[in-house]
């Protein structure tokens, strides 16, 4: 039996997967073996700001500012640790942080809403590649209605002079679909319906 339920949405879906290059995405390179977005912070300890950048360009700023005033948006996407980066023989601490900017009171919201969202420990040779995946809310991102541009970056942090090597990958920007007015009246007159046949 089909579902009446069905979905709609108005607003256009951003998407970057890197399949083919860097997508406007700036502060690493394209990694065509990884099919994903690559930045090294090259000389350790906390750097956001130099690390991977984008700025939603024209129109996808007019997109970004309707999700935003849907009130229903998100971000996903996936963040990667490649344990090669490393130097042989050293354990490290490291952490990934990412940060949504943009003109509104909310500005820079760092880390989807607070605290450290990749705290890891690398152990020396260990040469495997970790990944995390996350999805936000706007408002998690600091992204609000009314706003009229919209930032991303993606930056590390790790013990002394060591290097991060990172990557980010399959950058979803969408809004949760809302029923359809005509759903909604199908679902309300099914009640009534259930409702006749119990008394």
């Amino acid at each position: 039996m089909a579902s009446l339920v069905s979905v709609t949405s108005a607003h256009a879906d951003l998407n970057f997967t890197f399949d083919g290059d860097a997508q406007e995405f700036t502060g690493g390179s394209w990694a065509a073996g990884r099919q994903a977005f690559q930045a090294t912070n090259s000389v350790g300890g906390w750097n956001l700001g130099s690390s991977v950048f984008h700025e939603f360009a024209w129109p996808e700023q007019v997109d970004m500012q309707t999700l935003a005033n849907s009130g229903n948006a998100r971000i996903s996407f996936t963040l990667s640790v490649d344990g090669g980066s490393w130097t042989p023989g050293v354990a490290q601490w490291f952490q990934l942080h990412y940060s949504g900017n943009s003109d509104g009171a909310a500005g820079w919201t760092q880390d989807g809403g607070g605290g450290d969202p990749v705290n890891s420990w690398h152990n020396a040779d260990d040469n495997a590649l970790y990944s995390w995946t996350f999805d936000h809310s706007f408002t998690q991102m600091g992204w609000q209605a009314g706003d009229s541009w919209f930032q991303f970056y993606v930056g590390a942090n790790s013990d002394g002079a060591a290097p991060v090597r990172f990557y980010i990958d399959d950058v979803h920007v969408y809004a949760v679909p809302e029923p359809t007015l005509s759903a909604l009246l199908a679902i309300a007159g099914m009640s009534a319906w259930f409702k006749r046949r119990r008394c």
